[in-house]
C-alpha cells in the first residue's frame, strides 16, 4: 500500500504556474482573442427533432462547454499539490483501538444437548 497519496488540482500532471501564465498571455494576444471567438462560434447547437437526438446533442454541447471551461480555467490556475496522509486503522483481527460499539462480541460455545430432557429444558427457557 502507498505510504502517501498526492492530489493535484492541475488539468495536467505537469501543468505549472508558468504554463498558466503563458496561456493567459496567449489568450490576451490577437491570435488568442481570435481563438476564443472561434471557440464561441464553433459551439455545437441544438437542432434535434426527437428526445433521443436532443439528449445526444445535449451531451455533445456539455462536453464542448467543459472543454472550453478547462481552457479558460487553466490560465487562472495556480497549481498546488496536497499530500493526503493515510489513515492508520486498527487491526481487523483484534479489539485494540476500536470503540466498544465496533468490537466483536464475545462468542460462547453452544450448549450440547444430549437428551430429550435437555431439549425440553432449552425450549422452556426460551419461552
Amino acid at each position: 500500500m502507498a505510504e502517501q497519496h498526492i492530489t493535484n488540482n492541475s488539468p495536467h500532471p505537469g501543468w505549472t504556474s508558468e504554463d498558466a501564465s503563458n496561456l493567459r498571455g496567449f489568450l490576451r494576444t490577437v491570435t488568442g482573442s481570435k481563438f476564443l471567438g472561434m471557440l464561441a462560434q464553433l459551439r455545437p447547437g441544438l437542432g434535434a427533432t426527437n428526445v433521443e437526438a436532443a439528449a445526444l446533442e445535449g451531451k455533445v454541447v456539455s462536453g464542448w462547454e467543459q472543454c472550453v471551461e478547462l481552457v479558460l480555467r487553466a490560465g487562472l490556475l495556480k497549481p498546488t499539490q496536497e499530500v493526503i496522509e493515510p489513515v492508520n486503522y486498527p487491526d481487523l483481527d483484534g479489539d485494540e483501538g476500536w470503540e466498544a460499539g465496533l468490537q466483536k462480541p464475545a462468542e460462547s460455545e453452544p450448549e450440547v444437548l444430549e437428551s430429550q430432557a435437555d431439549i425440553e429444558n432449552l425450549t422452556k427457557r426460551k419461552t
